[in-house]
């Protein structure tokens, strides 16, 4: 990429982050990713631990992104409560933006609200979560609520979630270490999942991760080490598509409670069966807010 693209993707990023209503000041001086990672694998931040399994034959589990709650505290949590009852989902993942600010309050709130869904869950960090508005910076923000962003669990033995911290568009050198030494223990299926997909339209695109090398290099490590799937949020939309040598990339669709992109709100079902693992869209009403 030479000065004059990188000068376009750059300008794209921030026009996209600041376009948001974040504070630019917030944008420029940011805690760089490497020392979030190097934070959250630290032995003094919380880190959530695997769920225990009714049966760790059969299980089932979502992912969604994008919650981005508000003062006003309108969300899908509710709906999605009797999603969890309904369809005996064991526990469930959020690909950041769970705030609109990364304000103390916002995220205090959705904590509670998550916590009353009545199952555990893990959780990343977005763009919306880092870059907020306030003297203090929505990393520490986010430490002290949720702990760690990136991190690794393993669930019956069998299915492996990593979350990654791209809530900065971008993965970094202490992140790729740290994915790397991950997959190389061996799990029937192994799923990555951030808050910022691979893929995402044409050159320059805020929707995607930033870095080309970044991409090409995420997507090798997939292919080397037999991931399932990467999936993503900050799109509010689904989206199915593969990368690489035929990895399944899944923008898994947003909880927004306004306007999506596209298509309507939901989430993806993942389910293990003694042996496979499977996946489904699952929509949810237009009207479901509170």
């Amino acid at each position: 990429m030479n000065f004059r693209q990188s000068l376009l993707v750059g300008s794209a990023l921030l026009v996209g982050v600041v376009g948001c209503g974040k504070n630019l000041s917030q944008v420029l001086f940011h805690v760089t990713v490497d020392q979030r990672v190097r934070d959250s694998l630290s032995a003094s931040i919380h880190v959530p631990a695997p769920v225990s399994l009714a049966d760790p034959n059969s299980f089932r589990f979502a992912v969604f992104g994008d919650l981005q709650i508000r003062d006003e505290n309108k969300n899908m949590l509710t709906a999605f409560k009797q999603e969890v009852v309904n369809r005996d989902i064991d526990f469930f993942t959020v690909l950041g933006d769970l705030s609109e600010d990364g304000t103390s309050e916002e995220l205090t709130t959705i904590k509670a609200d998550l916590d009353q869904v009545g199952v555990p869950y893990y959780a990343t960090i977005g763009n919306h979560d880092l870059f907020q508005d306030s003297s203090k910076g929505g990393w520490d923000q986010w430490k002290s609520t949720f702990g760690a962003a990136t991190y690794s669990v393993t669930l019956g033995g069998v299915v492996r979630i990593i979350l990654l911290d791209t809530a900065t568009g971008n993965i970094g050198a202490t992140q790729f270490r740290w994915l790397e030494n991950q997959l190389k223990t061996p799990v029937p299926f192994t799923l990555v999942g951030s808050h910022y997909p691979v893929n995402g339209g044409p050159s320059p695109s805020i929707w995607r991760l930033e870095s080309v090398e970044e991409r090409y290099k995420l997507t090798h490590l997939l292919n080397r080490y037999g991931v399932y799937a990467y999936v993503a949020g900050h799109l509010h939309a689904f989206e199915e598509d593969r990368v690489g040598n035929d990895i399944l990339h899944l923008t898994v669709g947003s909880m927004y409670p306004y306007s999506l992109d596209f298509g309507s709100r939901g989430y993806v079902l993942f389910e293990y069966n003694h042996g496979s693992l499977t996946w489904q869209r699952i929509e949810m009403s237009s009207d479901s807010p509170e």
